[in-house]
Parts: C-alpha cells; structure tokens; sequence
C-alpha cells in the first residue's frame, strides 16, 4: 500500500498543526512524522488510522502517487507580507486541496484553457500600459468599467473559489497559476469592492509574474506592481480622469456616483486620482481624514453587488448531470471527509438526499 508524505504535509498544515503538534496528537515521536512526509518511512496500519482520524481524512486520501501541492516561490498572497509563516502554509494546503478538487472534476469535463498573457514590467511605469494591453487581449476595451471581472479571469482559464478562509487580517486573497491555475477570494471581509480589488490585484500577478524571473521579485514589489496594475484595469486613464474632472468628483456624492459607476472602492478611486496627479497629496489626505472620521475606511456605503464565480459551480453540476457525482460521491472519491470537503469548497452535504451545488451563503439545493 502506497502512503504520499506530500498529502500527509498538506493536511497537517490544512489543519494548522506542526510536526510536533501532529506527532502528540498521534503518540509518535516528531522525527518520525518528518521521516513519513519524507518519504523515508511508511506508516504502520495502525499509525496511518490514527493520522486519518484526527486529520480527518479518510485512507485512500494517502494512496497517491503524485500530488500537484503549491509551494510558496509560485504563489501570491495578498497581504502577504504581514502573514505569518503559519497562515501562508495554512492558505497553500487550502489552495492544494482545492487544487485537488479541480484534478477531479477534469476528468468530468474540460476547463477554459489557461489565456493569461505574460506581460513582465522593467518598471512600475510599464504597469500602466500593461493594464491596457490586457484591455484589449481579452477585448474589454478601455474606456468603460468591466461588467464582470470573475468572468474575465474564469474565461481565461483561473478557477475561482470565494470561501471564508479565517485569515481577513493577514491574507485577503490568494492565486497561482500553473498546472491548475486558482483565485482564492476571502469573503471574510464581506466588502464587494475591496474583494473586486483584490481580485483584480491576482489577475495581475497571473499577467506580471508568471515566470521564475518575476517570481524571484521582492514581494514588497510583486505587491506594489500587481496594487497598480489593479487600479490600471478596473479605472482605465483616459476614462477615469475623464469621469473624475467632470465636476462628478468635487463632492462626495460626485464620488459615491462614480463608486456606482466603476464598482470601485472610494479608497482605490482617491489613490488613483492622486497616482493620476487629478489631486495633489494634500486634498488625498485630507479626503482619507474625512473617510476616517465617517468610519468609511472599514465600512464603505454604496457597495456593489458582489460578482459571483460560475465556473467551479458549473464544473460540478457537469459531475452531477453527466456522471450522477454529488459533492458526496467526490468527497468519498478523495479521501474526505464531510467537514474537509465543505471547508475547502464553500458546498455543503447535507444529511442524505442529492443535492445541487450552492456558493452562495454554504446552502445546499435540493435537485428536483
């Protein structure tokens, strides 16, 4: 019987334990732990049960000779400079087991394939033009807001997982595009428009950073250029400036009108205002003073509908419709347990019964 060390790392650090910590919880000495992730030793029969109880898992979980698990140097995390090694682990186990799920429904049904242009920056002046290009390489035009932003990136072949992953303060999104390319959008916040924000801020690692050269940036540049490049894409120059200086921007109903306009965050407007030179840095902070005393820097008025992903949806009612495959046939199929399904993906399974898949609000529906 095969055991993967790889899976055993990926749902320990899923769970938030280290090899100590998994070690007492099993009654094993910590070197042996690293020497099963290692692969240099196997597991006993008895010792394998015990990892699957309090990992959650179920045995075929471990029964794979090769798992796609995301590693650090190829992510992006938003915020990630302040997360803790922990929470960056914690996010790339999620994101590998939602990896998984992805492997699976493939072979279900094809996915859009992988349309991100790489367009590497030689400075963050470059950003700009970057933004437009990929305007016009995904036929959006640039003169207007973009109706749909998740589908702009799901279209282009990045699956799109909104789930509370608990970690608001530390990271807000995730991404990494490769083999199975992911966007991993942290509701916990529950702002439409700073998670539009974000979304776009991953769109542009997915453009600007896709290669080992880029990868190897500093992280406060990867960030400060993917912050720009979102701020390019979602309010387009000539066509923000344009907005902003015709007397709409003069009062803060003028920006709320434009906020409902561009889907755009007030915050992010004034910080392209100010990057555009439309106002000077005295108006940008006296304007962030009065969103500070309103309280409009945590809570914003006027929020946007929030934009809702299809394309995991879609991929698992394929599985149903053409394979009969409810979200409780895969979960039995990886190795999973009920609870560990519903985590990594938003989807509930209900006690008996077949079900259709709901990402809105982890509500189950009953198929008719």
């Amino acid at each position: 019987m095969t055991f993967s060390g790889a899976r055993l790392r990926v749902a320990r650090s899923f769970h938030g334990l280290t090899q100590r910590e998994l070690a007492d919880k099993v009654s094993v000495a910590n070197s042996l732990i690293a020497a099963f992730e290692n692969g240099v030793k196997q597991p006993s029969d008895e010792i394998r049960e015990a990892l699957c109880a309090t990992l959650r898992v179920e045995e075929p979980y471990f029964d794979v000779a090769h798992t796609d698990e995301f590693q650090e140097a190829e992510s992006n995390f938003r915020r990630r400079i302040t997360a803790s090694g922990k929470t960056k682990r914690q996010v790339l186990a999620r994101a590998t087991m939602f990896g998984m799920v992805i492997d699976r429904l493939r072979t279900f049904g094809e996915f859009p394939p992988f349309n991100f242009p790489s367009f590497p920056a030689k400075t963050l002046g470059d950003v700009e033009g970057i933004a437009e290009r990929c305007r016009y390489h995904w036929g959006l035009g640039i003169d207007a807001p973009i109706g749909d932003v998740a589908s702009v990136a799901e279209n282009a072949g990045a699956v799109i997982l909104n789930v509370d992953i608990g970690t608001a303060e530390k990271v807000d999104a995730f991404s990494r595009f490769g083999q199975n390319s992911v966007i991993v959008l942290n509701t916990e916040k529950d702002s439409p428009s700073r998670t539009l924000f974000s979304l776009a801020h991953e769109i542009g690692h997915g453009v600007l950073h896709q290669h080992a050269s880029a990868r190897s940036m500093p992280l406060d540049l990867k960030e400060t250029e993917a912050d720009y490049f979102a701020g390019a894409f979602l309010l387009p120059r000539d066509a923000f400036a344009a907005d902003f200086l015709a007397n709409r921007a003069l009062d803060w109903e003028g920006l709320l009108d434009m906020k409902r306009y561009w889907r755009v965050s007030l915050q992010a407007m004034l910080h392209r205002a100010h990057q555009l030179r439309l106002i000077d840095a005295a108006e940008y902070r006296l304007r962030f003073k009065k969103l500070s005393v309103w309280g409009w820097r945590k809570e914003e008025p006027e929020e946007p509908a929030p934009e809702q992903p299809v394309l995991f949806g879609e991929a698992m009612q394929r599985a149903y419709a053409d394979y009969r495959k409810r979200p409780a046939d895969l979960a039995k199929e990886l190795g999973w347990t009920r609870d560990i399904f519903e985590s990594t993906t938003g989807v509930l399974i209900p006690d008996g019964g077949d079900t259709k898949l709901s990402l809105v609000g982890r509500r189950p529906l009953r198929i008719s």
